[in-house]
């Protein structure tokens, strides 16, 4: 399977900004800004991609999540904890 494919659609969405950007004469960031990574990751809970989720998260980043009073560390515990839900 191509890398293309096996891309998820969070994924292709950033890239195809990037490839705009470029088009458009605009400066190449090497990192999306805050909002477009929380963007990303909000359009990701939205459609329950744990692997889009976790593309978001730099390792050992702190996800609070307040219902269940739980804070994890990225990425394995929020991967994991993500997958069980």
């Amino acid at each position: 399977m191509s890398d293309a494919a096996e891309r998820t659609g969070t994924e292709r969405q950033a890239t195809e900004v990037s490839a705009s950007a470029a088009e458009s004469g605009e400066p190449k960031s090497k990192t999306p800004g805050p909002g477009r990574v929380a963007r990303a990751y909000f359009d990701a809970v939205s459609a329950q991609d744990v692997d889009a989720m976790a593309a978001c998260w730099a390792p050992g980043g702190i996800d609070r999540i307040v219902p269940v009073n739980r804070e994890l560390r990225a990425l394995a515990e929020s991967v994991t904890l993500r997958r069980a839900l």
